[in-house]
């Protein structure tokens, strides 16, 4: 508990306005939005039509926990798998938000992961990962661990994680913090 409130200090307040308010994305614009709420700036090639089509298309038909559609939007110049599964997330908040310090935080658990910028087959397979490891260290929490809060389970076991990362930074690999 306390490491998923220490992570959501920062961002607890405007998150759940977003996750409420543009839920999901209707158009780039919307989704340039919330690039920028999590400071990754936007994808400026998103606004072309045959772009913004895919990305709703694959927005509209994904179903947790498939995230082979990704690949979909490999070309997409700018767009990465962290800038991409943000999307994602608030659209379907299920899915977690990729990012180097939530593949840490699995890899300081001894659950190998890997991160990977770039969108393209190998990268979405090594997302699929995270999104397995994640749902099998949910099946282990018990509800006495989880706060109370309007976020998904994989939003509580991702933030975490993240906070975990963070704190154990300055830890060497595989001793506790």
């Amino acid at each position: 508990k306390p490491l998923f409130w220490a992570n959501q200090a920062k961002e607890a307040e405007a998150y759940e306005k977003l996750i409420y308010a543009l839920h999901p994305p209707e158009h780039a614009d919307g989704a340039n939005h919330l690039l920028s709420f999590r400071e990754q700036g936007g994808v400026a090639a998103l606004g072309k039509k045959e772009n913004e089509d895919k990305l709703l298309r694959i927005m509209r038909t994904i179903r947790y926990p498939n995230v082979e559609g990704l690949v979909d939007l490999a070309s997409t110049d700018g767009l990465t798998l962290p800038r991409l599964t943000t999307i994602l997330h608030f659209h379907h908040p299920a899915f977690p938000i990729y990012s180097k310090d939530l593949v840490e935080g699995l890899n300081r658990l001894g659950i190998p992961c890997v991160y990977r910028e770039e969108v393209s087959e190998e990268s979405v397979a090594d997302y699929a990962g995270v999104v397995a490891s994640l749902d099998r260290i949910k099946t282990g929490v018990t509800f006495e661990n989880v706060p109370e809060s309007n976020c998904f389970l994989t939003r509580v076991v991702e933030g975490a994680l993240v906070q975990y990362a963070r704190e154990a930074r300055d830890q060497p690999l595989g001793k506790p913090y």
